[in-house]
């Protein structure tokens, strides 16, 4: 039988090396780079705006993964609140429906000036325990007046991209045609998978709102729910992402006769192409074969923006060019971030993904230089190889690798959700520019590899103390009221800081000299972990994970448990495993005692590593 098309496909035969396998699942005792179904869904739903977003389940899952991405709102600030039910040991026990049920009615009173839904998302432990969460939320639908919609995307299920395709398939069934537009212009179309990253959006819209084209709905970033409600009148579908959403589409295009076309808007060439192929299909579908009124309009603004654009980036080109580079990253920004480097001067040396499609990753491949290197092992180790044989001159990567870079001293962008400026559209490419000329030619860089200042002599003092001058009055004469981005408000229901007893159990493994961690959970724990950790140690964090998922949380996880401690002293070896549980394992009831003694006797090569078991359930 075939899977629904919101699973990854089941071929992943490729004689290209590097090229994502998405039949391929994470494996025990390995650092999983990407993360749960729990979060695929958050990172689709979370940035609509005017809604509650209630996580049942225990603190972890809602305090590690609390406003972690950079999605922007230039309204409700409602959706970076952190709800959760707090599920504790007697819950598990007893079960969470009735808490869940209180829970519900409770926000929905409390904020019934500000939400105009509440999604409720199911998570691992809630999952296990048997909780109905669908019949749930619709018996509180009865007693409160907005949509409560659930969400069942348990982490154990799959990867982050499932769940980014599951919440397709909820936006589809509960929120999309149950509405109709106040207005609908000559030109409406959606878009599909932009998330408004540090205000992508807000660079795309100027140039819709010129061409007179109505962007009806956008999935979903700086989304209202009432928005999202009527994108069954939309025209035109534009996918941003190819491999969130591309089923939401699909199935918009099956059910309303809606076509789609897959675009980006980072750098000038894929704006451009971007906006001729949506204007070409306008033209199509509103004035017929023969007519190019938007075509027109499309070339006009063309001629205007990207000769402004060129004459902008003009200085920063001059300081790139010639500087290489190694780009690490998913999605669209795999080939769109190639043309970007280019249009700038810069070289790639190496490149890699691990959440793309294969077309993304044949395009990347296309554009790139024929000796330029494709990056096959994506771990931390990996990548350190590579930084090591080509010597870049910047790294282009997501948070993850920050710190790996850093520590080698090589200057680091951050293009993903993590990042604090928008690159998309013509002024995008324009604070691209700038901010890739700033990291490269930082005066940090030549400050790392110069004399300490006890080694100086008075002169030369006295030239670092004259070139300081006046970066007091540029700091303190910046206008930061003018940011769009309103100051966040804590949530009164939880406290967002309140972590996991796992995430403390690692701070404490990582103090003790040559120990690793194993986290025996779902793959989304330890995710979350390592980006809270390595943020706030500024360090690339070593923890890996047994990489739970829907068979082995059925049918018992002592032999994912068993195959990480092995890959784990194999690959890595520690002094000292650090065993500890998540949410997920104790409420299955895994005897992680007896799974260890049982690792002992299958394996006696490996006695005289010690393995320490913490029992932290987030409960």
């Amino acid at each position: 039988m075939a899977k629904p098309d919101y699973y990854d496909v089941t071929d992943c035969e490729t004689n290209d090396k590097g090229a994502p396998k998405f039949c391929k699942k994470s494996e025990p005792g390995e650092g999983t780079e990407r993360s749960c179904a729990y979060d695929g869904a958050r990172v689709v739903l979370m940035p609509i705006t005017d809604v509650i977003h209630l996580v049942h389940g225990p603190i972890a899952c809602a305090g590690n993964s609390w406003d972690n991405r950079g999605a922007r709102s230039s309204d409700s600030q409602l959706y970076r609140r952190g709800f959760t039910t707090e599920m504790l040991e007697n819950d598990v026990i007893f079960g969470g429906e009735k808490k869940l049920y209180k829970a519900i009615l409770d926000l929905a009173e409390r904020y019934k000036d500000q939400a105009r839904a509440i999604f409720v998302y199911a998570t691992c432990v809630t999952a296990m325990t048997g909780d109905d969460v669908e019949a749930v939320c619709l018996a509180a639908s009865e007693k409160v007046a907005i949509p409560i919609i659930p969400v069942n995307t348990p982490g154990f299920i799959g990867d982050k991209n499932i769940g980014n395709r599951l919440a397709g398939e909820i936006l589809f069934k509960y929120v999309i045609g149950t509405t109709e537009p106040p207005v609908l212009g000559e030109y409406p179309i959606n878009l599909i998978g932009e998330y408004n990253i540090a205000g992508d959006l807000w660079g795309m819209l100027p140039l819709f709102d010129r061409l007179g084209i109505q962007v009806l709905s956008c999935f979903s970033g700086d989304a209202k729910f009432e928005e999202l409600r009527y994108a069954h009148r939309a025209k035109l579908n534009i996918i941003i992402c190819s491999k969130s959403l591309t089923n939401l589409a699909k199935k918009m295009q099956k059910n309303y006769g809606m076509p789609y076309l897959e675009e980006s808007f980072y750098g000038m060439t894929d704006t451009a192409k971007a906006l001729r192929d949506i204007a070409r299909e306008l033209d199509n579908i509103v004035n017929g074969l023969e007519k190019r009124v938007m075509q027109d309009r499309v070339e006009k603004l063309l001629a205007e923006e990207e000769a402004k654009c060129r004459a902008s980036i003009a200085p920063y080109r001059t300081r790139l060019e010639g500087k290489t580079a190694v780009l690490f990253t998913g999605g669209v920004k795999t080939w769109s971030m190639v043309n970007a480097l280019r249009e700038l001067g810069v070289e790639i040396l190496a490149a890699g993904t691990q959440n793309s499609t294969l077309e993304d990753f044949y395009r990347m491949k296309g554009l790139m230089h024929k000796d330029a290197k494709i990056i096959e092992d994506t771990s931390t180790a990996g990548l350190l190889a590579v930084m090591a044989e080509k010597l870049p001159d910047l790294i282009v990567a997501g948070g993850k690798t920050k710190f790996l870079a850093l520590k080698t001293k090589t200057p680091f962008l951050d293009i993903n959700h993590g990042r604090s400026h928008p690159y998309a559209g013509y002024e995008g490419m324009v604070t691209f520019a700038k901010q890739l000329d700033m990291t490269v030619n930082n005066p940090i860089w030549p400050a790392l590899n110069a004399p300490a200042p006890w080694e100086k002599t008075e002169e030369q003092l006295a030239a670092d103390l004259a070139s300081t001058a006046g970066h007091a009055e540029a700091f303190l004469g910046e206008d930061i009221s003018a940011s769009r981005v309103k100051v966040s408000s804590k949530c009164a229901t939880v406290n967002p800081q309140k972590n996991s007893p796992a995430l403390g159990a690692t701070m404490a493994y990582l103090g003790i000299d040559n120990m690793l961690g194993l986290l025996h959970g779902a793959q989304g724990c330890s995710t979350f972990i390592r980006l809270q950790l390595s943020r706030h140690y500024k360090e690339s964090i070593a923890l890996n994970a047994t990489a739970m998922s829907e068979d082995s949380a059925i049918f018992g996880g002592w032999e994912n448990l068993k195959k990480g401690i092995g890959r784990v002293i194999e690959k890595f070896h520690p002094q000292v495993v650090g065993v500890m549980t998540s949410g997920l394992t104790e409420t299955m009831g895994d005897d992680v005692h007896s799974a260890i003694v049982h690792f002992r006797q299958e394996n006696p090569e490996v006695a005289h590593i010690p393995i320490i078991h913490a029992s932290t359930p987030d409960y």
